[in-house]
């Protein structure tokens, strides 16, 4: 949309092109990292809960990026810098690059939670695969809607749910990382009889796994007071 009001109408199959070279590409690293750990004689357990922690560092950083985007004027300013970047240097390349790199990144990312989710839900892939679809079908929407209304979405609603959602995610997918590590072998396990166990949570009744995904649920807090701090200071 943005291209299109800049007058580079011409130049928006180099976006589709960058996006349909992302895609595979982010199948492939999804593939390629769980190749590696496999040929390094990693064990399920571990790879799984490897993949888990990975994951939840994604979406950790993935959550507090699209917070920080939360309003509409950063939105669009961040968008316009990647798109005047490229027609500046008047390249094809650049262009399809920026589109390629960003499609990839939050491809590569989607792949990495998708394999987690899987891994973390033995015996529900039919509803995993709703949930694409359901994600797919509200997506094109968006982008239907970004298209007509040249970015006139409410962004700060849509970008902080968005933002506490992937946050969550995060925090479940902590705390079975940890459990899929702790069954490994690979990681202490300090009993907490006191603490009820919520698979689909990924609680377990551990010091360690209720020490992590404690500490995630305070970060945002403690991240908002040194930000304030900073302000006052400033």
């Amino acid at each position: 949309a943005y291209l299109r009001r800049a007058g580079g109408a011409d130049r928006v199959w180099v976006l589709y092109v960058g996006v349909g070279i992302a895609i595979p590409l982010s199948l492939l690293t999804g593939w390629a990292l769980t190749g590696v750990l496999q040929a390094a004689g990693t064990s399920r357990a571990v790879l799984e809960g490897i993949t888990m922690l990975l994951a939840a560092a994604v979406l950790f950083y993935v959550s507090f990026w699209l917070f920080s985007k939360r309003e509409a004027q950063r939105w669009q300013a961040w968008i316009a810098g990647q798109i005047d970047s490229a027609l500046s240097q008047g390249s094809l390349l650049t262009l399809g690059g920026a589109a390629c790199l960003a499609v990839y990144r939050e491809g590569a990312e989607t792949v990495l939670f998708y394999h987690a989710l899987a891994v973390g839900s033995t015996g529900h892939g039919g509803a995993i695969a709703a949930g694409i679809g359901a994600a797919t079908a509200i997506l094109l929407i968006i982008y239907l809607a970004l298209r007509h209304l040249s970015l006139s979405l409410p962004f700060p609603i849509f970008f902080a749910g968005t933002a506490v959602l992937l946050y969550g995610l995060a925090i479940v997918f902590m705390g079975q990382g940890i459990i899929e590590l702790q069954a490994s072998g690979n990681m202490g396990s300090q009993y907490l009889p006191w603490v009820p166990q919520i698979p689909w949570l990924g609680v377990s009744p551990t010091l360690q796994g209720i020490t992590a995904q404690g500490g995630m649920l305070l970060l945002p807090a403690l991240v908002w007071v040194w930000l304030k701090r900073r302000k006052s200071i400033s």
